[in-house]
């Protein structure tokens, strides 16, 4: 079993590597986390795929492979469920059964699926611009009154070297959505 770490910020980007590592002959079997990245685990194997990516519509579930939106694609497409990993389901179907299409057929679709993402980017950026203001608050207050302990300093330090690392990645994803979202509207209004 072979192992790649990397991080994707474009479901499309990630769908397009899986198909070159299954050029390769290389497998996917899981995915695991890493710190920044995700572990991707393959395996040689003789029978060649397509892979698809979806974002989760039922979110993460104890059995997976039974929640409605897997059965349907998974029946629909003669695909096999590969994993569930950070709010993506995975799934392959072999080349020989012929052409594996898109999930997404439509820019009113593809457009939904990326609006779940910029949500989630959206929400965890603000959960953490929160978080940065009510530590900054602690400190403020910490430094006013001179109670500013070791263990507090600390603190504040590791979070800001954290909000430091994340802040630009999470603000990315943001902007990378919301660019992809008005891409999409804009090819939806083209059609109509």
């Amino acid at each position: 079993m072979e192992c790649y770490k990397k991080h994707f910020f474009d479901m499309d980007k990630e769908e397009q590597w899986l198909n070159e590592m299954a050029d390769k002959g290389m497998v996917l079997t899981k995915i695991g986390h890493g710190i920044f990245v995700q572990k991707y685990y393959f395996e040689k194997s003789d029978t060649a795929y397509t892979y698809r990516v979806d974002y989760s519509r039922d979110g993460a579930v104890m059995e997976e492979i039974t929640a409605p939106y897997v059965m349907f694609v998974t029946s629909s497409c003669d695909a096999e469920y590969v994993c569930w990993s950070d709010g993506k389901v995975y799934f392959r179907r072999a080349k020989e059964k012929g052409d594996f299409a898109k999930l997404y057929s439509d820019p009113k679709s593809r457009y939904d699926a990326e609006r779940r993402r910029f949500g989630g980017c959206l929400s965890i950026t603000l959960l953490w611009l929160f978080d940065i203001c009510y530590c900054g608050t602690i400190f403020g207050t910490a430094l006013a009154e001179h109670r500013v302990s070791k263990l507090l300093l600390v603190g504040i330090i590791l979070f800001a070297v954290g909000s430091l690392v994340f802040m630009p990645i999470l603000i990315r994803n943001v902007v990378g959505s919301a660019k992809k979202m008005k891409e999409l509207k804009q090819l939806m209004k083209e059609q109509n």
